[in-house]
């Protein structure tokens, strides 16, 4: 499992888009759904095997040319033709790929002209996928799939969204850590009459937990789905009915509330679980929740009450992006060999899964290559 990684926030005196006119609106009732922990886990030999929902296992290698060489990337998004990837360090950048691999362009560059980024939060793309989003505070810059600029959107304020879905009629925007007045706020094209979909007080929380990436906003079919990591829950709504909402959490002893996120803010490791990531497709959200020493892979259904707490024999449910079908899994060249190496017995689950994909690598492996990607289809 890739390291835990912590968003970059800004979070400074809260204020209101001053660009946006709020429409009145009285609280909702949001439905609420605490599912059950059912626990699937009879000693290791019993343990499930991804094998067992997934299939056509097939490692990509990423071109290693140093325009396009990825480091600390923080969300990996999936179109019908390009895989992209928001990388933050040494310098934040949204490098594109083909599906098989070959590097295709960057967008933007980093400065202070027309079309450059300052200080980029979070990437998304548009409901199509044509168009590539940057949460870039103080505006939200658009690109096409080829990189070229094409225009801003204005948001102007210090707090910053911290992920988008943009539709055609507009744009919902996520604010996780309480520095607006909902969790999850709706927008129209011109990004005026906002609307909350979500409300909550405010009361900006300077400290993150939550995903260990930047895909809190996710859409399945008409249904967005969104995580709450203070709450360790997860909020759900029809696209062209967002007034109805539902909110998902877990019945477990010990799992992170806003009560302790904020008793605990600052500690370096508090004894909670909590969220490290999820993805939903066809209405199945499946995802790791973890503390300290203790780590399961969750799998639950938008229509039940139940929720699977899982020990793999392999890899886990820690997947950075799903499209049509198909789940992808970032891994570095050093992940690759640590699988190869057949000294580390624990590692031969992981080979049996990854077969025939893997080893046509062998010898072929550079610690210093660019990263990898493992994609596998779900079963149907």
């Amino acid at each position: 499992m890739k390291n835990i990684v912590s968003i970059s926030l800004v979070i400074t005196l809260f204020a209101f888009l001053t660009s946006c006119e709020k429409k009145s609106q009285k609280p909702e009732e949001i439905k609420s759904i605490v599912l059950e922990p059912q626990i699937h886990d009879n000693g290791y030999d019993s343990r499930p095997t991804l094998a067992d929902e997934f299939t056509d296992i097939e490692i990509i290698s990423l071109e290693n040319r140093d325009e396009c060489l990825l480091s600390d990337v923080r969300k990996m998004i999936v179109t019908d033709s390009a895989m992209i990837f928001f990388s933050r360090n040494p310098i934040e950048k949204t490098i594109s790929f083909s599906l098989n691999g070959q590097y295709r362009n960057c967008f933007g560059d980093k400065g202070n002209a027309k079309g450059e980024y300052r200080n980029v939060q979070n990437v998304a793309t548009s409901f199509s996928g044509d168009t590539i989003v940057m949460i870039d505070i103080p505006d939200i810059k658009l690109y096409d799939s080829d990189g070229k600029y094409l225009s801003s959107l204005p948001i102007k304020n210090t707090i910053g969204a911290e992920d988008i879905f943009l539709t055609d009629k507009g744009a919902f925007l996520g604010y996780f850590h309480r520095q607006e007045t909902g969790i999850m706020s709706f927008y129209d094209k011109s990004f005026k009459n906002k609307k909350d979909i979500i409300k909550t007080p405010v009361n900006p929380f300077g400290y993150t937990w939550g995903s260990g990436n930047l895909n809190f906003i996710q859409k399945d079919r008409n249904t967005i789905l969104c995580l709450d990591g203070l709450t360790t829950s997860f909020y759900a709504f029809d696209i062209n009915s967002p007034e109805d909402v539902t909110r998902y959490s877990f019945h477990l002893d010990g799992v992170l509330t806003e009560e302790e996120a904020r008793k605990n803010m600052g500690t370096e490791e508090v004894e909670l679980f909590t969220v490290y990531s999820f993805l939903i497709y066809n209405g199945m959200v499946r995802g790791v929740i973890l503390k300290s020493g203790e780590c399961y892979d969750f799998k639950f259904s938008l229509s039940g009450k139940t929720v699977e707490l899982i020990h793999h024999k392999d890899l886990d449910y820690s997947f950075d992006y799903c499209h049509s079908g198909f789940f992808y899994k970032i891994v570095t060249a050093e992940d690759l060999l640590d699988f190869m190496d057949e000294s580390k017995r624990y590692m031969e689950p992981i080979r049996e899964l990854l077969g025939n994909s893997l080893s046509n690598l062998k010898g072929k492996i550079s610690p210093t290559d660019n990263h990898y990607v493992i994609k596998m289809r779900l079963k149907e």
